[in-house]
């Protein structure tokens, strides 16, 4: 968004750049250097991405809203996921606390040693 803004606030100052003819150009360059070094900069940015429009700023917010509310719902998921995570690992501690038994996770049987698991009562 920064540079769509920054594109937008100095295109007017770089299309009077280009109106004038050669000879003043230069002098005119000089005045408003950081402003058409700018524009030329966020230019080349978006001819590099391939847009022919840029988006507008009201646009954007407006996507930029929509995934904003996305990821808050995705991250009361993942953190009621996590929390269901816990409350099983938890379980599963205490399963083995109780009696008195190592339960392999997946994919770890026998990885350390090469054997298989064996489960002791």
């Amino acid at each position: 968004m920064v540079g769509i803004s920054t594109y937008g606030m100095t295109r007017d100052v770089y299309l009077q750049y280009k109106k004038l003819p050669h000879k003043k150009q230069a002098e005119f360059y000089e005045a408003h250097r950081s402003d058409i070094v700018l524009h030329e900069s966020a230019k080349r940015y978006f001819d590099s991405l391939g847009l022919e429009k840029l988006p507008s700023i009201k646009a954007l917010k407006q996507e930029y809203a929509v995934l904003n509310a996305e990821n808050k719902k995705l991250y009361l998921d993942q953190k009621a996921a996590r929390k269901e995570m816990i409350d099983l690992l938890t379980a599963k501690n205490n399963l083995e606390r109780f009696l008195e038994i190592k339960i392999e996770q997946p994919g770890q049987e026998g990885a350390a040693t090469g054997r298989k698991p064996v489960m002791t009562a």
